[in-house]
């Protein structure tokens, strides 16, 4: 990468964008800039009620997700599917957009900020899943409940069950 033909202290690093195309830029700075402006709402939401205090960025045509490069610059990453979808596909488009961030902030990243996050995708996946469902305040019953049948789904269409691997999922709640 040029960053390191040029020697440039990965602190000092920069990429401003506007769009997905920008996304693989920003995962290789450790400052990137998105120039669209998110939800207030959503901010809000991940910030005061699931605490959420790294970086947020709306991004079009990429699903939520939560990013950690480096170790220590969490990004939240704000797709269209955080709003629920009238066809949806996935569980986060059958949810509110409350249950979609519990997934990535309370299931991803309260577990690797304590050092809890899977090896393994699947098992990463289905513990957000669980974790949302079990430790999000706020949530309704069917949010809940479809949360914790997406990482059953997300078992069962791998080959595992919940008694194998429920002694590897971290479902305690982090200050």
């Amino acid at each position: 990468a040029i960053i390191e033909k040029l020697n440039i202290d990965i602190n000092n690093t920069y990429a401003f964008g506007d769009a997905t195309n920008d996304l693989g830029m920003f995962k290789v700075v450790k400052n990137p800039v998105a120039m669209k402006i998110h939800s207030k709402e959503l901010e809000e939401y991940a910030r005061e009620t699931l605490n959420f205090d790294g970086e947020i960025i709306r991004v079009d045509n990429q699903n939520t997700a939560y990013f950690n490069p480096f170790g220590n610059n969490p990004r939240l990453y704000l797709g269209r599917d955080a709003y629920p979808n009238p066809n949806p596909t996935r569980a986060n488009e059958e949810i509110s957009w409350k249950g979609g961030l519990a997934h990535e902030i309370i299931g991803h990243y309260q577990a690797d900020m304590v050092g809890y996050t899977q090896e393994n995708e699947i098992l990463e996946e289905v513990q957000a899943s669980m974790r949302a469902s079990v430790l999000t305040p706020g949530l309704s019953d069917y949010e809940r409940k479809v949360l914790w049948q997406d990482a059953m789904d997300r078992l069962s269409n791998n080959g595992m069950k919940y008694e194998d691997v429920k002694h590897l999922i971290h479902l305690e709640k982090y200050e």
